[in-house]
């Protein structure tokens, strides 16, 4: 089967901040690295740029659900896109390392 969808217009977002506590909408147990660990559950359809989610996390969107695990940070970019990166790095980092390949 072939599907033709018109693609999605990148529109850049205002600056939100790293700030997600008010995207919290509930806790939840889940077993993560042979343990149970209480983590947030984010509601992704309230995330923009600049905000960071701090694994372990949860962020759950209408057709998807994003584990970041301890070991990783989320950051939502300037198109609301979600980047995650090992803990310890920026995102700047990453992007000139990659250029560097």
């Amino acid at each position: 089967a072939e599907g033709i969808t018109e693609k999605p217009a990148f529109e850049e977002k205002p600056f939100y901040g790293e700030d997600v506590s008010d995207k919290i909408k509930s806790w939840r147990q889940i077993y993560l690295d042979r343990k149970w660990v209480k983590v947030p559950i984010h509601d992704g359809r309230r995330l923009g740029h600049g905000n960071k989610v701090s694994g372990p996390a949860i962020i759950e969107e209408p057709n998807t659900t994003i584990l970041v695990t301890a070991d990783y940070d989320l950051i939502c970019d300037k198109y609301s896109n979600y980047v995650m990166h090992p803990k310890g790095t920026s995102l700047e980092e990453i992007i000139s390392r990659l250029k560097q390949k």
